[in-house]
């Protein structure tokens, strides 16, 4: 069954933006409109999200994870280790994101098979991942 068709004029420099735009993602013409509308969308759902105590929570999560690598920097114990996964293991129920990264390196740390650098690099993706579920549901 064919669909109805609607026509949408734009002046030429309009036309020429939507083009180059549709070049530069690969997308035809008839496909691009709706891209952009979709993500224009997705980006309020963004800015929305700022508003929201969701991301107030979030930040908090992430701070409370960085206060909590870096008390382990200074202090590598049983005692501060275990904390640090009780944290983990808050942030993947709350979340439900993929800790195990973090969760490794931080034992790994521990055992020292992972220097600060990869420790901070593990903790700066988990808040990624966060904010990731947080702003854009991913």
């Amino acid at each position: 069954m064919r669909q109805k068709r609607k026509h949408v004029a734009l002046v030429e420099s309009e036309w020429q933006k939507l083009q180059n735009f549709a070049e530069k993602q690969g997308l035809p013409m008839t496909k691009t409109i709706s891209f952009l509308i979709d993500n224009a969308e997705k980006m309020q759902d963004v800015r929305r999200a700022f508003y929201d105590s969701r991301v107030d929570i979030a930040l908090w999560y992430c701070e409370k994870l960085a206060f909590s690598i870096q008390a382990l920097k200074m202090n590598k114990s049983k005692e501060q280790l275990q904390r640090v996964l009780k944290l983990l293991e808050q942030v993947r129920k709350r979340y439900r994101i993929d800790i195990s990264l973090l969760h490794d390196v931080v034992n790994a740390f521990m055992a020292e098979n992972a220097n600060i650098v990869v420790l901070n690099e593990a903790l700066k993706e988990t808040m990624k991942m966060i904010l990731r579920k947080v702003m854009l549901n991913e």
